[in-house]
C-alpha cells in the first residue's frame, strides 16, 4: 500500500513539474530533433521560431544556441560565432548554468577559429560560474576544455591536473559517457609525452565504454586516437587497421573535420610505407578540407606533414614553403607542440638549401622549445599526478567544489511551494533507493565472500587429493620396481651353470623364496587399501554400476582416476602404451562412453 501511495505522489506532484519545465516552443523542439541529422533543416526551424517569440531571454537564448550549433556542424564558424554570441547575451540576463554553458560554447568556437587566448578566457568564465552555482557536471566539462587548451600549448602537467580533476567528478557522478571522455583526454596527453602504454590503456578503456553506449561518432574518434598511438609507437599495421575502422564510421557522417583528420592520418601511413605520391595526394586533400572548415589547427598539422614528405623526396624548396605555411598558422594559434616539429623541419630544410644561418637559428629555437616542454621533472610529475588520482579514488575523498553555494534562481511564486515539496520528496526517494542499493550490494558482497571461501576450500581439498595420489603413485612405483628387480635376479639365476647337484638344489631354493616375495595380489590389495583412503568406495561404486568390469579393468580405472598418462599406466600394468590405448578403448565401451567423451572426467564423479 505504501509503495502505491509513493507512486501516486510521484505522478501527481513530481512528474507534472518536470513536464512543465520541459515544455518548449514547437519550432525549438523540431530544430533540436533534426540538429544532428539535418543541420540545414534545424537552421530553418530555428530562424523561423526566433523571429516569432518576442524578447523572452531564455527562449531566445535556446533558439540562438541551437542555430549556432547547426552552423558548427556545417563547419560555418563565423555564423556559428554570431549565433552563440547572441545566445550568450540572452543568458547573461538570466545567469546560472545557462550562462556558463554559453561561455563554454564561446570557448569552443574561439578554439576552432584559432583564438586561443579568447577560448581560455571564455572557459575560465564558465568555470567561475559553475563553481559559484555548484554545477558539478558543468565543472567536469570546464576541466576537460581547459585541459585541451593546455595540451595544445604544451602545458602537459597542467592539462593532466585538469583531466584527472574531471575524471574524479565524473566517477563521483557515475557518468560513464563522461568518464570515457576523460579517459580519451588522458590517453591523448600520455601519447603527447610518449608514454604509449598508459595512452593505449586509457584510450581502450574509453573505447570499451563508448562501444557499450553505441555512439558511433565517439567510437570513431577514439578509434582514430588509438590509431595515432600505434603510429607514434611505430606499429604501422595496427595504425592503418584502426584508421580504416574510423574512416568507415565517418565516411557517411556530417563531421567533416574528422573526415579531414583521418584523410591526413592515412597520408601519414602511406608516408611510412614509402608510397610518397599517395601520401602527398592524401595530405593535399586533407589541406583542402581543413581550409574549407577554417580549421587552423588542422591546417598547421597537414602543412607540417606536406613539408616532411617533400623533404623526404628531396624537393627542398617546396618543403620549405609548406613548413613556412605551417609555422604561420601554428604561431597564430600558439600551438607549442606543432611549433617544435615545424622549427625542426625548417632547420633541416634550410640546411639542405645551403641557408646555414637560418638553419642554425631554427635549430636553436627547436632545442629551446623542446627543453621547455619536456623538462626532466615532467615524467616524475605526471606519474605523481596519476598516483595521487589513484589514491584519492581508493579513499573516495573527492573535493569537488571550493566556494559556498548560492540559492538557485528564484522560481515563480505560484510554483515555489510545489517545487520545494517535489525536491524534498525526490531526496527522500533517492536516499531510500541508495539504502536499498547499498543493502543489496552488501548482500552480494557477503555472497561473493562465501563463494570465494567455498572455492578456496575445494581448491585446498583438490590439492590434498593430488598429494595423496602422488603418494599412492610412489607406493605403486616402488612395488613395481621391487618386483622387476626380483624378476631380474631370477633371470640371472636361471643362466648360472652349477657343477654340483647340491649347488643346483640351493639355487632352486633361493628362486622359490624370491618368487614368494613377488605376490601380485598382495601388492594390489595394499595399493587398493591406500587408494580407498583417498577415494572411498571407488571400486565398490564402479563394480555395482558396471558388474562386468574385471580386476584388470578396475586397476586401469584407478590409474586413470589418479590422472596418470598412458606410459605410466603401461609400466604399472606391464604392457606397452599402445596396449594401454586399446584397453582404454575397450574400457570406454564397457562404461557406455562415446569415443569423444573424456574417461578421466567421467571417473571424477566416482
Amino acid at each position: 500500500m505504501k509503495k502505491i501511495t509513493l507512486i501516486i505522489f510521484v505522478f501527481i506532484f513530481v512528474l507534472p513539474l518536470y513536464a512543465q519545465e520541459e515544455n518548449e516552443h514547437p519550432d525549438l523542439t523540431a530544430a533540436k530533433n533534426v540538429l544532428a541529422t539535418n543541420p540545414p533543416l534545424a537552421i530553418q526551424y530555428g530562424t523561423k521560431g526566433i523571429n516569432s517569440i518576442g524578447e523572452d531571454p531564455n527562449l531566445k537564448g535556446n533558439f540562438a544556441k541551437t542555430i549556432g550549433t547547426a552552423y558548427y556542424y556545417l563547419g560555418k564558424l563565423d555564423s556559428c560565432k554570431y549565433w552563440w554570441e547572441l545566445s550568450l547575451q540572452q543568458f547573461e540576463k538570466i545567469g546560472g548554468k545557462e550562462e556558463a554553458n554559453a561561455h563554454n560554447n564561446m570557448g569552443v568556437i574561439y578554439l576552432r577559429m584559432g583564438e586561443i587566448d579568447s577560448s581560455f578566457n571564455s572557459h575560465q568564465s564558465a568555470l567561475k560560474i559553475r563553481t559559484k552555482v555548484k554545477d558539478t557536471a558543468g565543472l567536469g566539462n570546464s576541466y576537460i576544455n581547459l585541459g585541451a587548451l593546455d595540451r595544445m600549448r604544451g602545458n602537459y602537467e597542467s592539462a593532466l591536473t585538469y583531466y584527472f580533476s574531471a575524471l574524479k567528478i565524473y566517477e563521483y557522478l557515475d557518468d560513464v559517457d563522461k568518464i570515457s571522455e576523460a579517459y580519451n583526454s588522458l590517453g591523448l596527453i600520455y601519447m603527447a609525452i610518449k608514454d604509449y602504454e598508459n595512452s593505449l590503456d586509457y584510450l581502450k578503456k574509453s573505447l570499451e565504454i563508448k562501444t557499450n553506449l553505441g555512439n558511433q561518432q565517439k567510437i570513431g574518434k577514439t578509434l582514430n586516437n588509438i590509431a595515432s598511438v600505434y603510429h607514434e609507437s611505430g606499429d604501422y599495421d595496427k595504425a592503418e587497421e584502426y584508421y580504416l575502422k574510423a574512416y568507415e564510421i565517418f565516411e557517411n557522417s556530417s563531421d567533416k573535420r574528422m573526415i579531414a583528420g583521418i584523410t591526413n592520418n592515412l597520408g601519414i601511413i602511406y608516408k611510412e610505407k614509402e608510397d610518397h605520391q599517395n601520401a602527398i595526394t592524401y595530405y593535399t586533400t586533407a589541406a583542402e578540407q581543413f581550409e574549407a572548415l577554417e580549421d587552423k589547427e588542422g591546417l598547421a598539422m597537414v602543412y607540417t606533414n606536406l613539408g616532411s614528405i617533400y623533404y623526404i623526396i628531396e624537393e627542398y624548396a617546396t618543403a620549405a614553403k609548406a613548413f613556412e605555411k605551417a609555422k604561420a598558422v601554428a604561431d597564430d594559434i600558439s600551438s607549442a607542440p606543432m611549433q617544435i616539429n615545424i622549427t625542426k623541419g625548417l632547420s633541416k630544410v634550410y640546411s639542405k638549401l645551403g641557408k646555414y644561418k637560418e638553419a642554425h637559428e631554427y635549430l636553436e629555437s627547436y632545442q629551446e622549445m623542446n627543453d621547455s616542454i619536456f623538462s626532466n621533472t615532467l615524467a616524475e610529475r605526471t606519474a605523481e599526478l596519476r598516483e595521487q588520482y589513484e589514491s584519492e579514488k581508493q579513499a573516495k575523498q573527492i573535493v569537488l567544489l571550493e566556494n559556498e553555494s548560492l540559492e538557485q534562481a528564484a522560481k515563480a511564486k505560484q510554483r515555489q511551494f510545489v517545487t520545494w515539496i517535489s525536491i524534498s520528496f525526490s531526496i527522500v526517494v533517492i536516499l531510500f533507493l541508495v539504502f536499498i542499493i547499498n543493502r543489496n550490494n552488501l548482500k552480494r558482497k557477503i555472497l561473493q565472500v562465501e563463494k570465494e571461501r567455498y572455492k578456496l576450500h575445494n581448491e585446498l581439498k583438490e590439492i590434498d587429493l593430488n598429494n595423496r595420489d602422488r603418494k599412492i603413485t610412489s607406493l605403486a612405483t616402488n612395488t613395481m620396481e621391487k618386483d622387476k628387480l626380483i624378476e631380474a635376479v631370477l633371470g640371472e639365476l636361471d643362466e648360472v651353470n652349477f657343477e654340483s647337484n647340491s649347488k643346483t638344489l640351493k639355487t632352486e631354493q633361493i628362486k622359490r623364496q624370491l618368487k614368494n616375495v613377488i605376490n601380485v595380489d598382495e601388492a594390489w590389495n595394499k595399493f587398493k587399501l591406500h587408494f580407498e583412503t583417498v577415494h572411498p568406495n571407488f571400486f565398490k561404486k564402479l563394480k555395482e554400476k558396471y558388474p562386468k568390469l574385471t580386476q584388470n579393468d578396475l586397476r586401469h580405472c584407478a590409474y586413470i582416476k589418479m590422472n596418470l598418462n598412458s606410459k605410466e599406466i603401461g609400466m604399472f600394468l606391464n604392457i606397452m602404451p599402445k596396449s594401454v590405448k586399446m584397453n582404454r578403448y575397450r574400457l570406454k565401451k564397457k562404461l557406455g562412453l562415446e569415443d569423444s567423451e573424456d574417461i578421466y572426467e567421467f571417473l571424477k564423479d566416482f
